[in-house]
């Protein structure tokens, strides 16, 4: 028995496989000029599985490089910041090391009172720098309060910001640290002080208050119940004939030297002036404090602007001013050396990203993208392969049965 084909057939199966041909010359006529192996997830579902992912891995890299680079701006201003910061500092220091001049008159004084205050005026504009975005840089995470505000009624400088860091993500695995909120550069411990007892029949002076902050930070103890802690920071001074000893909360001797009714009692760069009668009494240690520069300045400019601090109590304003000063200047130092890590850190991530982001690129091209040699090569051979289906096409629809009988 003999298999016909019938017209239908012979047409059906002519049109499926000019349609194919066609499929064939759209699909690599659209990897020519797109320069992708497939466009559609039905041409390849591994391929394009694998070309979202990879794809949305290099985007990835690409804003945390974005990330990254934000980081280094934000440094690179912070860092501009801190640096006006030290040189206006280094001026301050310079002018009250000049301010104990005893020959100064109280004009002279005063000329200097004006320079510390435009100098401290400089220094809270960098201490309220804001960003392009308008943020504060050293408020913390809130970017949009001012860090340092002064007290109308008191003329004090006072934190407004929070203590934590504002971040990016630099990489997958590193984040970088923006910003430094305020207080953890300019809120610095002041040179540290002590009281006497209310009866004791002597008066402080700090001759080293250098030497007595070195010594005091060695020796302060801290505890949870502040009575305890001011027990424990007490000094007792007592006389005996000629002689004099200071021993601390323990009872351990740490000091003692000659007396003279009336006379000097030198310790760890404190002078202790007493009076004719003195028979003895205590030291005691001040809580230690922190404060902002702002507030040390303003404390010598009004030092240098009152006739009547003169002397020994006009050297001690400017001692402690340029102690609290050089204090802030080291920190300022420290928070740059921690400026500049951090932007050498986003520069290596950068590099890093760069090169993972080429690599996926590559991977990405061997998966998705289309050779353009072969693509020219596969659309020619399917538009001859078209082209030959439609000329078969036409001869075949134009047989009839004359055509095999004749």
């Amino acid at each position: 028995m003999g298999f016909r084909i019938t017209n239908a057939m012979m047409y059906q199966r002519t049109v499926r496989d000019l349609n194919s041909r066609n499929l064939d010359v759209d699909r690599y006529s659209r990897q020519s000029e797109t320069g992708d192996k497939f466009q559609y997830a039905s041409e390849d579902p591994v391929g394009m599985s694998s070309k979202i992912k990879l794809s949305a891995e290099i985007s990835a890299y690409t804003q945390y490089d974005v990330n990254a680079g934000y980081a280094i701006d934000s440094l690179g201003l912070e860092e501009t910041a801190l640096n006006s910061i030290e040189s206006s500092l280094q001026r301050a220091n310079v002018l009250m090391i000049s301010g104990e001049n005893g020959a100064y008159s109280i004009d002279e004084r005063k000329a200097i009172a004006v320079e510390l205050s435009e100098i401290k005026d400089e220094v809270a504009s960098y201490m309220n720098t804001r960003n392009a975005s308008g943020e504060y840089i050293f408020s913390g995470s809130l970017g949009d309060t001012v860090p340092y505000t002064e007290n109308p009624e008191t003329g004090l400088w006072s934190y407004q910001g929070d203590s934590s860091q504002r971040s990016v993500n630099a990489s997958p695995s590193v984040k970088v640290a923006v910003s430094d909120p305020g207080d953890s550069i300019f809120s610095v411990p002041l040179p540290r002080s002590v009281s006497l007892g209310k009866d004791d029949k002597a008066a402080i002076e700090y001759t080293g208050t250098s030497d007595f902050s070195t010594w005091y930070n060695q020796n302060y103890k801290t505890n949870t119940d502040e009575a305890e802690e001011k027990k424990a920071n007490t000094l007792s001074v007592s006389v005996t004939g000629d002689s004099y000893t200071i021993k601390n909360a323990d009872g351990e001797e740490i000091a003692k030297g000659a007396y003279s009714d009336g006379g000097d009692i030198e310790f760890h760069g404190l002078t202790l002036h007493t009076e004719k009668g003195y028979a003895g009494g205590t030291i005691e240690l001040e809580p230690p404090e922190n404060d902002n520069i702002l507030n040390t300045l303003q404390r010598v400019i009004d030092a240098l602007n009152d006739p009547a601090v003169t002397g020994d109590n006009l050297r001690e304003a400017l001692d402690r001013g340029q102690i609290h000063n050089l204090a802030t200047l080291q920190s300022a130092g420290q928070a740059l050396g921690r400026i500049g890590g951090r932007s050498n850190i986003a520069e290596s991530v950068i590099s890093s990203n760069d090169d993972i982001r080429d690599v996926k690129k590559e991977a990405r091209a061997t998966i998705a993208e289309a050779d353009s040699v072969e693509s020219a090569s596969n659309l020619i051979q399917a538009q001859n392969a078209l082209s030959m289906a439609q000329r078969t096409f036409s001869m075949i629809s134009q047989t009839s049965l004359m055509d095999y009988i004749s």
